[in-house]
């Protein structure tokens, strides 16, 4: 019987290992939103909300309407899953209050990850932006040839550094190469613009609220399961 219980024992402990990795928690500590502003077609203009933890930037939840005008709520994880589904207004507001309807996530990849050797920061200094010092850094191609010949964008990013967390960064790509290099300064994004080739701004991103708020995504099972948010 002996071996029999062994190996009930080596089931036991794979199953509670495998529930232990099928759980996974995301600290929130912080909400900041942002005037999201198209300079060449302002009805495209929207609030941009962003849950973020500060000693974490691999995840970030965000609200903002789809084409049709309706909130979504999106959550990724830039290592792994994602969620996304329609919320109102009070339930946003209900997300730093209570716990929030399930929802089924999937698995997310980064079918740019390749994309690291092709881009990199710049530093371009310091300037005040929005009344706060910041360290600039500039995210574009390393190859200004092909850059010119494809017509890619260019961003700009505004962190200041006297806040203590590490920088949001949004994009897969713009994540990727700071996760491989850490090349820019830890802090509170500001600011962030986007230009087309020409030097043309076609998308800016301004800070406006830094909240603090106190609540836990957790991932629960596989990508049939859910996700739940608990408030401390």
């Amino acid at each position: 019987m002996k071996p029999i219980f062994t190996l009930l024992a080596v089931f036991l402990s794979i199953y509670i290992q495998a529930q232990t990795d099928s759980l996974k928690k995301y600290v929130v500590d912080y909400k900041l939103e942002y005037d999201a502003i198209y300079p060449q077609d302002s009805t495209k203009n929207y609030k941009a909300i962003y849950y973020i933890g500060s000693t974490a930037n691999n995840f970030f939840a965000t609200a903002k309407p789809d084409k049709e005008g309706k909130l979504k709520l999106y959550f990724r994880d830039n290592d792994g899953r994602s969620f996304n589904g329609n919320v109102t207004p009070d339930d946003l507001a209900s997300i730093e209050k209570i716990s929030i309807a399930q929802k089924a996530f999937y698995e997310f990849s980064n079918p740019y990850k390749y994309q690291i050797n092709n881009y990199d920061y710049f530093a371009t200094g310091d300037s005040i932006v929005n009344g706060r010092k910041c360290s600039g850094y500039s995210l574009r191609s390393t190859k200004p040839k092909r850059e010119k010949r494809k017509k890619l964008i260019h961003e700009m990013y505004y962190i200041d550094t006297t806040t203590k967390m590490l920088p949001l960064l949004i994009e897969p790509t713009a994540y990727e190469i700071w996760k491989a290099r850490k090349n820019i300064s830890n802090g509170l994004l500001v600011q962030k613009d986007a230009f087309k080739i020409d030097g043309t701004l076609f998308y800016t991103e301004k800070l406006v609220h830094v909240t603090p708020v106190d609540f836990t995504i957790t991932l629960i099972g596989d990508t049939t399961t859910v996700y739940r948010i608990d408030v401390h």
